[in-house]
């Protein structure tokens, strides 16, 4: 079966191990090839493992403004990134200590410069920027969903909120651990500040000094998005991951299980 993935990404390349026979089409130069994903900044890191590949486990420390979370600040957090009706189990996400994982990849077979630009969902083929046609009988997409309706041609009425993240690092005591400090006071402008590997990672909404920008970065729920991603089901694409289910609280190894079910219903 002829399986592609759009996106080249950390998760392009998780899901590449689930299945390995797959093309990986990812728009970055060729240049970037073997370039160090981004994942090594802020709280990026797995809750649960990667079964089949090895994953390094480290202790992560969760606090807000320094201190453990209670209900209260927890909801004072939500309501400064404006996420207070989010569905997520915030006892899960705020608990003080937990175990975190980092999964090794194995080597990168990904396909450079080759930018989608159009994909014809009844024929079942793509067209990229260097006027190559790839055909494919599965199409398995992580880029953001409201861009992959625009490479479909279907229309959308609604709009797909997002806020910019930006992002500063600067070099700290190391700790033993990974620390993460989610900050609540609406008069400071960064919301999260993460300790690792001996780095301090501030991010947030707001631009700040020398900073990297993250897009679409902290994405808001959208009522459509449901019926978007079942419409494109019928045409054999399946979108997956945070932005391209257009899910702000899914997570990595959350995506890689339902992409492991999905393998074995289709037999592939």
């Amino acid at each position: 079966m002829n399986i592609v993935i759009i996106g080249g990404g950390y998760l392009g390349q998780l899901l590449h191990s689930l299945i390995p026979s797959a093309r990986v089409l990812d728009w970055r130069p060729v240049s970037e090839k073997g370039y160090p994903l981004p994942r090594n900044f802020g709280p990026q890191y797995l809750w649960r493992p990667i079964p089949g590949l090895y994953n390094d486990s480290f202790t992560v420390v969760t606090t807000v403004d320094g201190m453990p979370a209670t209900q209260e600040s927890i909801l004072a957090y939500k309501r400064k990134v404006g996420k207070q009706q989010d569905q997520s189990d915030w006892r899960t996400q705020f608990q003080q200590t937990m175990n975190g994982f980092e999964v090794h990849l194995p080597p990168d077979r990904v396909e450079y410069g080759m930018r989608v630009v159009r994909v014809n969902c009844l024929d079942k083929y793509l067209i990229c920027a260097n006027g190559h046609r790839v055909d494919y009988n599965w199409l398995i997409s992580t880029i953001p969903l409201p861009e992959l309706l625009k490479l479909c041609a279907i229309g959308i009425s609604e709009t797909f909120e997002s806020r910019p993240i930006y992002v500063t690092s600067e070099p700290v005591e190391p700790l033993s651990y990974l620390s993460v400090n989610y900050l609540s006071d609406p008069f400071n402008i960064a919301y999260r500040e993460t300790i690792r590997n001996g780095q301090l990672h501030r991010e947030s909404l707001d631009a700040l000094p020398n900073s990297r920008v993250l897009r679409p970065g902290k994405i808001y729920r959208n009522g459509q998005a449901a019926h978007h991603l079942a419409e494109l089901l019928m045409y054999k694409i399946k979108s997956v991951g945070r932005y391209g289910s257009w899910n702000p609280e899914e997570l990595a190894h959350e995506t890689y299980s339902e992409l492991r079910t999905w393998k074995e219903i289709i037999n592939l």
